[in-house]
């Protein structure tokens, strides 16, 4: 049996993941919406790319101050891989750097420009559309990081299945460490499964968010942590250790053959 090839069969995987988070996501918002609709739902399952079902469906009006301004993210969906394309030329004798260089540009090409102009396409629709980013960069705390401004999408789904059952559970310790290992085990599907390399990296990576979350809300992080140092210490524990979330194979087996195949490698 032959399988695609990794940085296909990455996609194929992310895919299967979405499915099974709206799968998740309808399940929760079935408690809250009575009548969900086909035509919102279909848009729910093949245009709208994120979760946030309970809002989706809701018939709440929107409030102004969740309004998305349109010039900013159609800057960055068509500037980032212009400026992708540009350096390309030069960092072809450095393929890992223009493998990471090229994977920062494009998430945020995705994240930070195409969602966010669909996310207004929704809106002007009346259609109660969550951003999957909330100012991540703005974060004082991985608390605040972790808990919406990054992925509020994943975070939001993560808290009522895992996080909130598990502290009360277990407690808030393990149950914040068992939810962090658990999300870094499914990175671990759609990275290291793919690349066929880099095993225990994404979810040592998520372990250490979580180590360093739990530090930064106990006694001594509340005293020594908060205000400026506490900002440093989240920028240090997020980009650290990022080459464990987005080992060597990933970036040679998965994100330099899709530059290939868009024409920017090779």
């Amino acid at each position: 049996m032959s399988f695609p090839p990794p940085w296909i069969l990455s996609w194929i995987l992310v895919a299967a993941m979405v499915v099974v988070l709206k799968s998740l996501d309808l399940g929760l918002a079935r408690r809250r919406v009575s009548c969900f609709g086909t035509g919102r739902l279909l848009a729910y399952w093949f245009l709208w790319p994120g979760l946030a079902a309970s809002r989706f469906f809701a018939r709440d009006e929107l409030r102004d101050d969740e309004s998305i301004a349109w010039p900013g993210p159609l800057l960055l969906l068509l500037g980032l891989p212009a400026l992708l394309a540009l350096l390309s030329p030069t960092l072809q004798s450095r393929p890992l750097l223009l493998a990471a260089v090229g994977l920062a540009l494009l998430a945020g090409a995705i994240f930070f420009g195409a969602v966010p102009l669909i996310v207004l396409a929704f809106r002007r629709q009346g259609i109660n559309a969550v951003p999957a980013m909330h100012s991540p960069f703005l974060a004082r705390t991985l608390s605040e990081l972790w808990g919406g401004r990054w992925n509020a999408w994943t975070a939001r789904l993560a808290s009522e299945l895992l996080a909130l059952p598990l502290t009360r559970r277990l407690g808030i310790a393990p149950g914040l460490l068992l939810t962090f290992l658990l999300s870094g085990l499914a990175h671990e599907l759609v990275i290291t499964v793919p690349a066929g390399g880099g095993w225990g990296g994404p979810t040592a990576y998520f372990f250490v968010q979580g180590t360093g979350l739990l530090l930064q809300r106990c006694r001594f992080g509340r005293r020594w942590l908060a205000g400026e140092p506490g900002r440093l210490f989240a920028i240090a524990v997020v980009v650290l250790p990022l080459p464990w979330l987005i080992p060597v194979a990933y970036l040679e087996e998965c994100i330099l053959p899709l530059l290939g195949f868009l024409g920017l490698h090779g």
